[in-house]
């Protein structure tokens, strides 16, 4: 094997290709991680989380997509949505108290009529929530344009009305998001997932599973469609693991 080092102790570094970004995310099929060092950040003075619970996804989405356009500086406007028409959208604000209160000051304004009400800070945490339960729900990650968050929500009361799959899911509003199904039979979720999974791949996004029972595994895509990328990431893997040692089958096309 060969050892390689990249980055440097400055943001800007150019010299030689960026081995950390190519590593990241490739799920241990080029190489081993051995040292890994991270660049911090200072906790937050104060934390500030505002939510907003509606019926509407709709109405949710208008306000997120309003909300990413203003001047107000958010670290994070979050959609908690499930199949039981509970809709949350939930505002996050960190810094110095009379900053958070100015912000704040902002994003009531900009949800009028609807009341934004202060809320403690673990209910943000619901990305972490979905992997909780039984081992038969399947968890899978999601990408979206920022535009087509309500309609995902639309859809996916569609297909999963009353006595189909329940699902819930932690929706970011830049596009990003995480998404847990549960049915008594694998038949149903993997229509379900597939129905997602088209939705988005047709509007330029994107369906993962993370985790789902062995017998959906077997009979379902993990990734979806990856475009015309997998040719050049099969001929990344041969010159990175010419003997195909690391983590075979764990990545994209069986890589």
């Amino acid at each position: 094997g060969t050892i390689a080092r990249s980055g440097g102790k400055v943001v800007k570094n150019v010299a030689g290709y960026d081995l950390q970004k190519l590593f990241t995310g490739s799920l241990g099929t080029l190489g081993i991680i051995a040292q890994a060092t991270f660049r911090l950040h200072p906790c937050p003075q104060e934390t500030l989380l505002l939510s907003l619970g509606a019926a509407d996804v709709h109405d949710l989405a208008r306000l997120a997509r309003s909300l990413l356009d203003s001047t107000v500086v958010t670290s994070g406007i979050q959609a908690r949505v499930q199949s039981q028409n509970q809709v949350f959208l939930d505002v996050r604000l960190e810094g110095l108290r009379a900053t958070n209160e100015s912000q704040a000051a902002q994003v009531r304004k900009a949800a009028q009529p609807w009341r934004l009400a202060e809320v403690e800070t673990k209910a943000w945490p619901a990305r972490e929530d979905l992997w909780k339960g039984t081992a038969s729900a399947a968890v899978c990650k999601v990408s979206f344009l920022p535009a087509q968050l309500g309609e995902l929500c639309s859809r996916l009361y569609g297909w999963t009305s009353p006595g189909k799959t329940h699902w819930q899911g932690a929706l970011q509003a830049f596009g990003v998001g995480w998404l847990r199904f549960e049915n008594e039979t694998s038949d149903a979720l993997m229509e379900t997932i597939q129905a997602t999974r088209k939705f988005l791949e047709s509007t330029g996004g994107s369906l993962v599973v993370l985790r789902a029972p062995l017998e959906l595994k077997a009979r379902l895509d993990a990734w979806g469609d990856v475009g015309d990328a997998l040719p050049l990431m099969r001929r990344v893997k041969e010159q990175f693991d010419p003997r195909g040692i690391l983590s075979p089958g764990r990545f994209v096309g069986g890589i």
